[in-house]
């Protein structure tokens, strides 16, 4: 019976142990990708935030745009300060926080420093990066109409008056 319980561990890519918090905490999926993730990187993370992160339908290729910047442990933090900041759910929020990360990289932000990468109010800061490349995109749509018409600025000054 024991090595049967060690053979189908192995099959999911973790060890003994790793079993048996698995059955303790009655995990699913999620929590077995979080405990593979733990054991691919040496770590080991309490069951109480593991459980969390599966309640909040998070995986680690959810978070994988993050977890080379900072800790599970911060990102825990943090995804848990903006919900309640934002009232928004945590799911929610790595999808606004991965698209705000995105959009500060098109705009030449530092995204490795932690004031740009873990702003203090998420929400607040991705709406102004949306309305700075707003701005942006009209800029670049206004350079790609020049590019292609290139006298269409003579030919609007000449027809002004009418």
């Amino acid at each position: 019976m024991i090595g049967e319980s060690h053979d189908f561990a192995k099959s999911l890519g973790i060890d003994k142990n790793q079993m048996g918090r698995l059955r303790n905490n009655k995990g699913g999926f999620r929590y077995l990708a979080w405990l593979k993730y733990e054991k691919q990187n040496g770590k080991n993370y309490a069951d109480s935030m593991l459980k969390q992160l599966e309640e909040w339908k998070l995986a680690p290729s959810d978070l994988g745009f993050i977890l080379e910047k900072t800790s599970l442990v911060r990102i825990c933090f943090y995804l848990k300060k903006q919900a309640l900041l934002s009232g928004r759910e945590e799911k929610e929020l790595v999808s606004t926080w991965q698209d705000y990360l995105y959009m500060a990289a098109r705009l030449k932000m530092d995204t490795e420093l932690e004031l740009i990468f873990k702003p203090k109010n998420l929400v607040e800061k991705h709406n102004e990066v949306v309305r700075l490349c707003g701005g942006l995109k009209l800029v670049e749509q206004a350079e790609e109409i020049l590019k292609d018409f290139p006298d269409i600025d003579s030919i609007c000054q000449s027809i002004k008056s009418k």
